[in-house]
């Protein structure tokens, strides 16, 4: 008797999956015996959690990889480029007071089939800072550009140094010093640079919003990063902009979303490392006579996550 219940139970399932395309499916990606038709390695870290009830493996790469696929994938894509570097302080022909805040790089989430292959990785290097009296005065240096599957995900405008010009475009605009105009934001809606108006100089342009105006001898603060959850489940802000340098005593303004500060009579700091953050101005208040570096930008960072099998 007990046989004929097994027996019957058995019939009874493999009836319903028949008539279930939902569960067809399902056993098939699982390959029939539990695991998974498709196998993907490669990534600095791979992440396990959970979001919004679904279960995600996300391959993180916070450095250029492989990553190593057999079989086939529906994935969601986070790209982020490099951040820009700020500017300093001090151009060679003139020994004066301050540097824009260098542009956030590019934030762009996508969604991809990946067949079986071996897709080379790249991450994006921030922009170094522009150096006093060094190779590269004038400006902070544009972000490295992040690729994967054939898609680049550019970096962020190099902001000024006094007094050169406009600021550098990119993903987002870098600030600018003196009497000059930020850098405009070229991807999507991402933040252009903000202005220099007398001894402030502009920050730089934000994935999500604008740098702020330079006012006086105030610096204008880093344009605001876009939020991504893909990484490992939390919301983490990428690609703000650096903080805009001053001359005087009233001070530097700050890095938004992994942007750097500008220095308060010192070099502009750095963007955190895989977050795409534009580097801080240098910073020189109006009793010392030391020149100062903009900060480098942050590096950017690629995750490849999908559903768990």
């Amino acid at each position: 008797m007990a046989h004929k219940v097994i027996l019957f139970l058995i019939l009874a399932f493999t009836v319903q999956v028949s008539a279930n395309p939902l569960l067809l499916e399902l056993a098939g990606r699982r390959g029939g015996g539990g695991g998974a038709s498709f196998t993907v390695t490669g990534g600095s870290a791979t992440n396990y959690y959970t979001e919004a009830s679904v279960d995600y493996v996300a391959h993180v790469f916070t450095a250029s990889d492989d990553l190593v696929i057999t079989g086939e994938v529906d994935v969601e894509i986070l790209g982020v480029g490099g951040g820009a570097g700020g500017g300093s302080t001090f151009r060679n022909d003139f020994a004066l007071k301050q540097g824009g805040g260098g542009g956030g790089g590019e934030v762009t989430e996508d969604i991809a089939t990946l067949s079986a292959a071996t897709y080379a990785v790249v991450v994006g290097a921030g922009g170094i800072g522009s150096v006093s009296g060094g190779a590269n005065p004038w400006y902070g240096a544009t972000g490295g550009s992040s690729t994967f599957n054939g898609v680049s995900y550019v970096g962020g405008g190099g902001g000024s140094s006094w007094i050169r010009d406009n600021a550098k475009n990119g993903a987002s605009g870098g600030g600018a010093v003196g009497s000059y105009t930020g850098g405009t934001g070229t991807v999507g809606s991402q933040g252009d640079g903000g202005d220099g108006s007398g001894y402030g100089a502009g920050g730089g342009g934000g994935a999500g919003g604008d740098g702020g105006d330079g006012v006086s001898t105030q610096g204008g603060n880093g344009g605001a990063g876009l939020a991504s959850t893909y990484k490992d489940g939390s919301s983490v802000n990428y690609a703000g902009g650096g903080g805009g340098g001053s001359y005087g005593v009233v001070g530097p303004g700050t890095g938004t979303d992994g942007g750097g500060g500008a220095g308060y009579n010192g070099n502009g700091a750095a963007g955190t490392a895989n977050r795409g953050g534009g580097g801080g101005g240098g910073c020189r208040n109006n009793a010392a006579t030391t020149q100062h570096n903009g900060g480098a930008g942050g590096s950017g960072i690629i995750v490849v996550r999908y559903v768990a099998p």
